[in-house]
């Protein structure tokens, strides 16, 4: 399961899927890490609720804060 919920959030480009770990137990998905962008936050745990088998998402994810500003 972890691994399906990981492809599924790889397959959006826009996401940096490498800073993200997810923990999959029991269909319960915890997502740690970080994502580029506050809207990405939200984006990430909707694309892991999305995954079949997946019955509850703890978000744990933060912003991560780009060096020197973007």
């Amino acid at each position: 399961l972890r691994r399906q919920v990981y492809n599924a959030i790889a397959k959006h480009k826009e996401i940096s899927a490498g800073n993200i770990s997810v923990v999959a137990k029991d269909g319960a998905v915890t997502l740690n890490g970080t994502v580029t962008d506050s809207s990405q936050v939200g984006t990430v745990a909707e694309i892991a609720k999305g995954v079949p088998g997946v019955t509850s998402v703890t978000n744990k994810l933060t912003v991560e804060k780009p060096f020197g500003g973007m």
